[in-house]
């Protein structure tokens, strides 16, 4: 395994971009996303050898919680430290805010201002009580 860069701002950036895009293409749940990253951080990038990459999938599969969220992460520190960390949470969860936040703006002009609830599981959308 290769040892963490720290936290420069090349490797932060680096890391926020990679993340971010992962985030944006990477459909069909952990386990997918889990071979994304695979290719993308082991293979393509050659950021951690398999073994390393094995034992951090198993320790988050292990743990409760999203695990290909929690590798991302993972990954991140790995590469950048504590922030590194941070840096790929935000870009690999980025898509999910800003949908989040464009059903959040829809439903405030569709329901007049009141808060829509999405569940990430399904698109049911209901009134705060207005």
């Amino acid at each position: 395994m290769r040892e963490h860069k720290g936290s420069s701002f090349k490797t932060l950036i680096e890391i926020l971009i990679v993340s971010t895009r992962l985030g944006f293409t990477s459909f069909g749940g952990p386990i997918a996303h889990l071979g994304y990253f695979y290719e993308e951080y082991l293979r393509k990038r050659k950021w951690l050898d398999e073994k390393s990459y094995a034992d951090l999938v198993a320790l988050y599969q292990f743990l409760p919680g999203p695990a290909s969220s929690q590798v991302g992460i993972g990954l991140g520190v790995m590469r950048g430290g504590l922030l590194g960390g941070v840096v790929s949470f935000l870009g690999f969860t980025l898509r999910w805010l800003s949908m989040f936040d464009s059903f959040y703006r829809a439903g405030s002009l569709v329901f007049g201002g009141g808060h829509v609830v999405l569940p990430l599981s399904g698109v049911c959308t209901s009134w705060n009580g207005q």
